[in-house]
């Protein structure tokens, strides 16, 4: 017995010393693992002290010497040796980099801000780096590398490009250098910077990026392109040159049917939608009818509109009215059918064209009041006009109360002679 109790000793003996080892290193790693649990719990815990301690607990990690950093920095302290070890830690972190960069340039040393703020852009091809970069060279004053790292800034930016847009014109107010230096090609970009440029009210600088935007115009081009161009035609005095700049965008919506709407030829017809095929957006060169509760207009098939007057309609109002890109000296002529519920022979409803800059009238018809389809055939005179506002307008005769009935048009068009 004795003697087989010693021959299962010394395997069992082995087994055990085999078990030292691994269990040894399953307690270690026990440990280590508390450890690092430990050094992320203060982390989290977001205090200067707190950060410090998880520092000690875990000192290879890159993620938090930059998070020291940025507490002795609030606290008035030195960051720079956290942020060098952190930057030896984790050489790819662009973040880091641009800390020290910044850091650097606070000191004034600005050779070596630059050279931070540089080696972020080299290890992270994104857009942070490039709009650091953007606003360091516009701190220190030095156009040429502003531009360049604008140009790539721009290339892959996202979210609200406001504030690169204003640097820009910060940096300089030539438009044209901001436009080709800066932007690049990018749609997005182009379409935000429209739309900034249309804010500031900075119209001059906007044609240009209209022009650029509408021949390959799609869906998504179409708001801002609709917003230049009611911001354009309301300006006074409007010239040909920007009434041609008016027309190029609107026909290149129109082409690209991100409208669902003919081209304008002014020397043709310089009237838009004049069927009523297709519902009215009040946008551009195409109709606007009044937000009124007390008036409404209906588009009625086969093709034509039906407005509605109930009666409490302002004494003077317009009921449709529509911009006309005007073709000087040519004489035109202006048709269209109309019908009226039974109506008053002075109904104080006529058709006007005005100058749309300086307000003289081309033409005025006489009170529309029809029960049958009647058609009508007025003279344009557009003398030297190059941008119409032609109003379907109601105004209250004296003596008269203000009608409750319709009025429906069909077939408008105005034809100029060749």
């Amino acid at each position: 017995m004795q003697e087989k109790n010693r021959e299962n000793f010394w395997p069992l003996t082995a087994r055990l010393l085999a078990t030292v080892p691994v269990a040894a290193v399953l307690i270690l790693a026990s440990c280590w693992a508390i450890r690092l649990a430990l050094a992320d719990y203060r982390f989290r815990a977001s205090s200067l002290r707190l950060v410090t301690e998880a520092v000690r607990l875990d000192p290879n990690n890159a993620r938090y010497w930059a998070a020291l950093a940025e507490y002795q920095a609030g606290e008035g302290l030195d960051p720079n040796p956290a942020l060098e070890r952190a930057a030896r830690l984790n050489p790819l972190d662009s973040s880091v980099w641009m800390h020290r960069g910044l850091r650097a340039e606070f000191e004034r040393d600005y050779a070596r801000a630059e050279e931070y703020l540089l080696d972020a852009a080299r290890v992270d091809k994104l857009f942070d780096p490039r709009s650091t970069l953007m606003n360091y060279y516009f701190r220190r004053n030095q156009p040429e590398p502003f531009w360049r790292w604008a140009r790539e800034a721009f290339d892959i930016s996202y979210g609200d490009l406001t504030p690169l847009f204003r640097l820009c014109w910060r940096m300089s107010d030539d438009a044209e250098l901001i436009r080709t230096r800066a932007l690049g090609y990018s749609r997005d970009v182009l379409r935000a910077y429209l739309g900034f440029l249309l804010v500031e009210r900075r119209l001059e600088a906007a044609e240009p990026v209209a022009r650029q935007l509408a021949p390959n115009a799609a869906a998504s081009d179409g708001p801002v392109l609709l917003d230049f161009l009611d911001t354009w035609l309301e300006r006074r005095p409007i010239d040909r040159g920007r009434l041609n700049s008016a027309l190029a965008v609107w026909n290149s919506l129109c082409i690209r049917n991100v409208l669902p709407l003919s081209p304008l030829e002014p020397l043709e017809n310089p009237l838009t939608n004049g069927d009523f095929r297709r519902p009215l957006t009040a946008r551009g060169f195409d109709w606007r009818a009044p937000q009124n509760p007390d008036i409404s207009a209906t588009r009625v098939t086969p093709r034509g509109l039906r407005i509605d007057l109930s009666g409490k309609q302002p004494e003077r109002c317009e009921l449709l009215a529509q911009y006309l890109p005007l073709s000087s000296g040519k004489p035109c002529r202006f048709r269209f059918e109309y019908q009226t519920s039974p109506l008053p022979p002075e109904s104080g409803l006529r058709w006007r064209l005005r100058d749309a800059s300086f307000g003289r009238d081309l033409l005025v018809s006489g009170h529309l009041s029809s029960p049958d389809w009647k058609r009508i055939e007025l003279a344009v005179s557009a003398q030297d006009a190059a941008l119409g506002r032609l109003a379907l307008e109601y105004s209250r005769v004296p003596g008269t109360s203000r009608p409750e009935g319709w009025i429906a048009l069909r077939d408008l068009e105005i034809r100029c002679a060749p």
